[in-house]
């Protein structure tokens, strides 16, 4: 599928996702340029729906202990961490005019990250 970064050695995919339609079909494929540059999954979400499939019942899941590792940060340090990220790419579009496009994008995933966390905090 393409999504082996060629520029490192250990060939590590980039992030990438793909919908496959149950014939084997690819309808929907995006990789990503590195691990910094994620879209939405609004797209892929929307190709699959468009297959017309229906509902799957899949099992229960238990759910386990959503405690952070030793070496994981907290979640309630997380929305500051994201926040911060966005602003210091703010900073730097305003500095540097030719990176705005990347910058949004990256905004707008600070930004929905955020959100993530504040649904998990019950916020």
């Amino acid at each position: 599928m393409g999504v082996a970064d060629p520029t490192d050695p250990r060939s590590i995919a980039k992030p990438a996702i793909f919908v496959i339609a149950p014939d084997g079909e690819i309808v929907f494929g995006e990789t990503s340029r590195d691990y910094a540059d994620r879209d939405s999954e609004d797209a892929a979400i929307a190709a699959l729906s468009d297959l017309g499939l229906p509902a799957t019942s899949g099992q229960q899941v238990e759910v386990g202990s959503i405690e952070p590792g030793p070496r994981a940060m907290p979640l309630h340090a997380m929305e500051p961490y994201f926040r911060g990220a966005k602003f210091a790419v703010s900073a730097m579009r305003m500095r540097h005019p030719e990176i705005s496009e990347d910058a949004s994008s990256f905004i707008a995933q600070m930004d929905r990250y955020v959100e993530l966390v504040r649904k998990l905090r019950g916020k």
